[in-house]
């Protein structure tokens, strides 16, 4: 494994792509609600559905960015096969803790604490999900001799919104084993503001 400051910094890397890859579906889906059904929406659906996808496999990779060499033979793993499922798969065998849990930080009185880990109620993006919208992307990302109808241009929207929805309630404050060793992080994404997402270093018990 690399050392933590790499290790940290590779992380970074991947949650500031992915804070721009949800933050241009909020662009996108803003716009889509004045263009409708029409061939700017269209494209305006494929266009998020490709960052669905990007979002997806920056995960995966966030999820071995403590191994250079792992990360390295992830990438082909991502790139060998089409399939969510296999994709998946193949990350389950590089490190089966590999998609991020959403946690909060709730205030505690223990001495020397500031705040404690608690699981989250709210519905937030699990990797069972992740699969299921990676596979709505394929079935957009490919020109089709018939023109979207309404009904699936509505549908796709509507699967963008709760994507993006899910999305950011999982990465609002997460963590994740970025090693398949328990390398464990605690992370902010902060696609409310402009500051960058930060990562530290947190063993979960």
């Amino acid at each position: 494994m690399g050392s933590s400051d790499y290790a940290i910094r590779s992380a970074l890397e991947h949650l500031v792509l992915i804070k721009m890859h949800l933050s241009q579906m909020r662009m996108t889906l803003a716009d889509i609600v004045n263009v409708g059904h029409s061939p700017q929406g269209v494209v305006f659906v494929r266009s998020s559905m490709l960052d669905v996808r990007m979002t997806i496999e920056e995960l995966m990779l966030l999820s071995v960015s403590a191994h250079k060499d792992v990360a390295e033979g992830a990438v082909q793993a991502i790139r060998g096969k089409y399939r969510a499922d296999y994709k998946m798969r193949k990350m389950k065998e590089l490190n089966p803790n590999f998609f991020p849990d959403a946690i909060d930080v709730v205030p505690t009185d223990e001495p020397g604490m500031a705040g404690k880990f608690k699981s989250v109620d709210e519905p937030y993006l699990t990797e069972e999900q992740a699969k299921k919208f990676y596979h709505l992307s394929d079935n957009v990302l490919h020109a089709s001799p018939v023109f979207m109808s309404v009904e699936a241009f509505d549908q796709h929207v509507s699967e963008l919104k709760s994507f993006l929805r899910l999305s950011e309630r999982l990465l609002r404050t997460f963590e994740i084993d970025i090693s398949g060793a328990g390398f464990n992080v605690m992370g902010h994404l902060h696609l409310d503001s402009d500051a960058l997402p930060m990562v530290v270093e947190a063993h979960f018990a």
